[in-house]
């Protein structure tokens, strides 16, 4: 289960619109005009009635206002990485600025690489900034609708150009993808280099890690997910880790994630806690029973703990049909189902948990069948004979 300790909540502003004469004429204190401020930036939020004032405007940065964040990815959902991401935990969170690009936060720019965490905090300092933490730059990611990624919930590789290896997104220019921003207006938060933030890496490990977020891989919609992050040794320095500024009031809170391990694969005598997905697939009818032919408790990768089932329907002690399912205990619906001619398979973890292999017979003979798991996700192999 997570732990999280929850900074202290306040109002959220007014909806603001800024352009660069805005932030010019703006008598607050305030960092230089940016050439990236050149186009209107819209941020939208509640306003609560009593809300007198707005906040300052800062140059080059759209203000976040306070608000509940849902960290992480819900169980259920996919992709998710169960051993990395928090189950959709209700995190409020104080208002606080974000740079609208990576540094230098300047539209045509390359991204600022090649440091370590304490050179890029160092860089946020001498802009009178300071670097995000990971559970600000997620808010800012998703929005006040929550969304999987920055610009909705369906992936679009496009959008934000992800899908590539991180070497070579870390050398696209900055603001050459219009539409990868949030709701709040911050952009380009995938899609180019990784971007360090100030939080450790809280998810169950002593390693001295610290959180990266944002970024670019081939796997693009796991990565380019706003709850999806990345742990690196503080001292980590290379040509696809960047940074972008936050400012303001840091909020405190942050991921505690236990991470949960067991046996990869094991026999189980009994499978309650999914009979009702069975019975619910077989469709059970008037006078036939539940039989659960063989069970086992699959965990793929820690914090994921499955059920690998095969269910018949019998009538008089005879078979009538079976179904193989895949289920996580409490769910509804299996993962995976489908139907089985004998219902007496065997099951085989390979020397990567995500791996299985089941040997069944059928009508036309033996044969062997490969299950992968992947975020969340279940892929089912032909049989191959």
């Amino acid at each position: 289960m997570s732990l999280l300790r929850n900074a202290s909540r306040v109002s959220p502003y007014v909806a603001l619109f800024l352009s660069v004469e805005a932030c010019r004429g703006s008598t607050s204190s305030e960092l230089p005009a940016s050439p990236i401020a050149s186009a209107p930036i819209a941020i939208a939020s509640v306003i609560p009635q009593e809300d007198a004032a707005a906040p300052p405007l800062r140059s080059g940065m759209v203000y976040v206002p306070a608000g509940t964040l849902s960290a992480g990815t819900k169980p259920g959902t996919t992709p998710r990485l169960a051993d990395e991401e928090l189950p959709g935990d209700a995190i409020e969170l104080q208002g606080f600025y974000i740079d609208v690009y990576p540094f230098p936060n300047e539209s045509g720019a390359l991204p600022t690489t090649n440091v370590t965490q304490e050179e890029a905090s160092a860089l946020c300092r001498t802009k009178g900034k300071r670097l995000c933490g990971e559970l600000e730059w997620e808010r800012a990611c998703k929005g006040n609708e929550q969304h999987v990624f920055e610009y909705g919930e369906t992936y679009r590789a496009a959008t934000c150009g992800t899908g590539v290896s991180a070497e070579e997104a870390a050398r696209r220019p900055i603001g050459d993808r219009v539409a990868c921003k949030s709701t709040f207006g911050a952009a380009e938060m995938h899609g180019g280099a990784w971007e360090w933030t100030s939080s450790q890496w809280g998810r169950g490990v002593t390693r001295d890690l610290r959180v990266l977020r944002g970024g670019n891989a081939v796997a693009g919609e796991v990565v380019g997910r706003c709850a999806n992050a990345m742990g690196r040794a503080p001292t980590t320095k290379n040509a696809t880790i960047g940074f972008r500024c936050c400012a303001g009031d840091e909020n405190t809170a942050k991921v505690e994630l236990a991470v949960k391990t067991g046996k990869p694969l094991e026999t189980r005598s009994e499978a309650k806690d999914v009979e009702a997905s069975v019975a619910k697939v077989l469709a059970l009818a008037p006078g036939e029973s539940l039989l659960l032919a063989r069970a086992w408790a699959w965990r793929p990768v820690a914090n994921e703990d499955l059920r690998f089932i095969v269910g018949c329907a019998t009538r008089d002690k005879r078979t009538i049909r079976c179904s193989l399912l895949i289920a996580r205990p409490g769910a509804p619906d299996p993962i995976v189902e489908m139907p089985m001619a004998m219902g007496f398979p065997t099951l085989v973890v390979g020397k990567d948990a995500t791996k299985l292999r089941l040997k069944g017979e059928d009508t036309k003979g033996m044969y062997l069948r490969d299950f992968t798991y992947v975020a969340g996700r279940i892929d089912v192999g032909e049989p191959m004979r």
